[in-house]
């Protein structure tokens, strides 16, 4: 038999090289919706279900504030949004440019949830989380 106790018993995986904390704010990334806003301006999230769910809603409570979108729009995760527009590198740039890009993407799933965060009204969830 074989148990994967990451994400279960144990907050951190080692197997991804994710610390708790990291991996605390991977999974409230990829349980939090936004509307996905595709424009000429270029794209944006923006948050639009006030609860953490790691299956899409199906109908979204859209929170009060938030306004009309214009251009192209779909619903999707925090984590989904950073995964389409900021992809891990895998093709023929250097280690620097992948390391890089990888700090980026570690540094928005870090701050999402932080005071000022498009995520920061999940703040006490990943707080409590963290516990």
């Amino acid at each position: 038999m074989h148990f994967d106790i990451n994400n279960t018993i144990l907050m951190r995986d080692s197997t991804k090289g994710l610390d708790t904390s990291s991996n605390v704010s991977r999974i409230v990334a990829k349980s939090v919706w936004g509307r996905h806003t595709q424009s000429e301006a270029g794209h944006s999230w923006e948050l639009c279900h006030d609860q953490l769910t790691f299956v899409e809603p199906e109908s979204p409570n859209l929170l009060a504030n938030l306004a009309e979108a214009n251009g192209n729009t779909s619903i999707c995760s925090y984590m989904d949004y950073v995964d389409a527009h900021f992809p891990k590198l895998s093709g023929s740039e250097s280690q620097e440019e992948k390391d890089e890009r990888e700090a980026v993407r570690k540094s928005m799933v870090a701050k999402f949830s932080q005071p000022g965060g498009l995520g920061s009204k999940f703040k006490n969830q990943t707080e409590k989380m963290m516990k």
